[in-house]
C-alpha cells in the first residue's frame, strides 16, 4: 500500500508487474514456443526464469539510486547528460512504439471476438480515448485498481486451470527429446522477453517509493509466480488444444477455455475471460505512457506534461493504426521486434547502466 509519499509501493509494482506479465503470457508464449517447440514447449518458461533471474540480480544493484529522480535524470546520472539524452530518446521511441502495438492488439482482439464486421479503427480511438482518461488519475490510484485487477484475474485464472486440468491430454506433451534442447533455450529466451512487458512497470522511477529496501524474497516470489502461471497455461492450452493447432491459433488459451462449460449449461467462459483480461490492457498502457510522459518531460525540460496528454494519446490511436492491417501480422512483430527489444531494455540497458556505474562510481 502506498502511505503519506503520495507514491507507488514497491509492493504495489510487484503485483502489476506480475499481473502484465502472466496476461501477456497467455497471449504469445503459446504460438512463440508452440511453433517452433512443439509438445516440449510447455518446459520453456524454466529457461526463462533463469535469464528473468539475472534481470532481478542487475535491478538489485541498481534501484536504490533511482529514489526522487525521473527516467531521464536517471540516465544522464549513469552515462552522463550527452549519452543519457540519446538513450533516453531512444527508450521514448520505444515506449511509444510499445503503446501504439498494445493499443493495435485491443482493437484487433475486441473485433475478433465480439464484432467481426465493425470498423477496427473506431475501437483503436476509443481505447486510446479510455487510456487518455486513465492517464488524467494519479499513478497511486491506477495501482490501487490494478491491484483490484490483479486478485480477479488471480482468481479467473485459478478456475482456468482447474476446469482444463481434466481435459489435459498428456500425450499432447510429450516427448520430451534431447534434440530439442537447442530450440528450447531459444524459446525460453522469447519467453522472458515476453515477459518484459511487465517489467517496464519498474521505469516508473519518479512515483516509485524506492526508500524501502527490496527483500530477496520479494523477487522469488515473483519469479514463481510467473513461472508456475506460464506453465500453467502453456500445459493446459496445449495439453487440451495440441501443439499443432496452439501453435495456429491467434489465441489459444481462449480457444482451450472454449471447450469449458459450466454446469452443462454456459459455454462462453471465454467472453468473460477476454472482457476481465482486457482491463490489463488499460493498466498497462497508463502506467506506459506514465513513463513516456516522464521522459518527455525530461527530455524537453517541461514542468507539466497534462496538456500534451491528449495528443499523446491521439497519436498513439494514429500510430496503432499504421502498423499493421490485419492481426496476423501482430504475432510475427511479437516474435521478431518485441520480444528481442524487451530483452535489450530488460536485460542490455541495465547491465550497461550497472557496469557504467560502477566505472564512474555511481553506485
Amino acid at each position: 500500500m502506498y502511505g503519506d509519499t503520495g507514491k507507488i509501493s514497491t509492493r504495489q509494482v510487484f503485483f502489476i508487474s506480475a499481473m502484465i506479465a502472466v496476461v501477456y503470457a497467455s497471449r504469445f508464449t503459446l504460438t512463440l514456443t508452440a511453433t517452433r517447440e512443439g509438445p516440449t514447449a510447455w518446459l520453456s518458461p524454466f529457461i526463462s526464469v533463469i535469464v528473468l533471474a539475472l534481470i532481478f540480480l542487475i535491478f538489485n544493484s541498481l534501484y536504490r539510486s533511482f529514489q526522487g529522480m525521473g527516467p531521464v535524470e536517471v540516465l544522464k546520472m549513469y552515462f552522463g547528460k550527452g549519452l543519457g539524452m540519446v538513450f533516453s530518446a531512444v527508450l521514448l521511441i520505444w515506449m511509444t512504439f510499445l503503446i501504439a502495438f498494445i493499443t493495435r492488439l485491443y482493437s484487433e482482439r475486441a473485433v475478433t471476438i465480439f464484432f467481426p464486421n465493425a470498423d477496427i479503427n473506431i475501437f483503436t480511438f476509443f481505447f486510446a480515448l479510455v487510456a487518455g482518461f486513465f492517464v488524467h488519475f494519479k499513478p497511486v490510484i491506477i495501482a490501487r485498481v490494478g491491484e483490484i485487477i490483479f486478485a480477479i484475474i488471480f482468481v479467473i485464472f485459478i478456475f482456468s486451470f482447474l476446469a482444463l486440468f481434466g481435459l489435459v491430454d498428456v500425450n499432447h506433451l510429450l516427448p520430451v527429446a534431447p534434440k530439442s534442447v537447442p530450440t528450447l533455450l531459444y524459446c525460453g529466451i522469447g519467453c522472458t522477453g515476453v515477459w518484459g512487458f511487465g517489467l517496464y512497470t519498474f521505469f516508473l522511477t519518479d512515483h516509485i517509493d524506492y526508500n524501502k529496501v527490496l527483500k530477496k524474497r520479494s523477487y522469488l516470489y515473483y519469479s514463481a509466480f510467473v513461472l508456475l502461471f506460464t506453465v500453467l497455461i502453456q500445459v493446459t492450452t496445449i495439453g487440451v488444444l495440441g501443439a499443432s493447432l496452439t501453435g495456429k491459433a491467434i489465441l489459444p488459451f481462449n480457444d482451450a477455455i472454449k471447450v469449458v462449460t459450466l454446469f452443462d449449461t454456459f459455454n462462453r467462459l471465454e467472453v468473460f475471460f477476454t472482457v476481465i483480461v482486457d482491463l490489463v490492457d488499460y493498466v498497462t498502457i497508463a502506467f506506459y505512457v506514465f513513463i513516456a510522459l516522464s521522459l518527455l518531460k525530461g527530455i524537453f525540460h517541461l514542468q507539466d506534461t497534462k496538456p500534451f496528454i491528449w495528443v499523446y494519446v491521439l497519436f498513439i490511436a494514429v500510430l496503432s493504426n499504421a502498423i499493421t492491417k490485419s492481426y496476423f501480422e501482430l504475432e510475427p512483430i511479437v516474435r521478431n521486434i518485441l520480444t528481442l527489444g524487451n530483452l535489450a531494455f530488460m536485460l542490455g540497458l541495465p547491465f550497461l547502466m550497472l557496469v557504467v556505474g560502477k566505472l564512474r562510481k555511481v553506485i
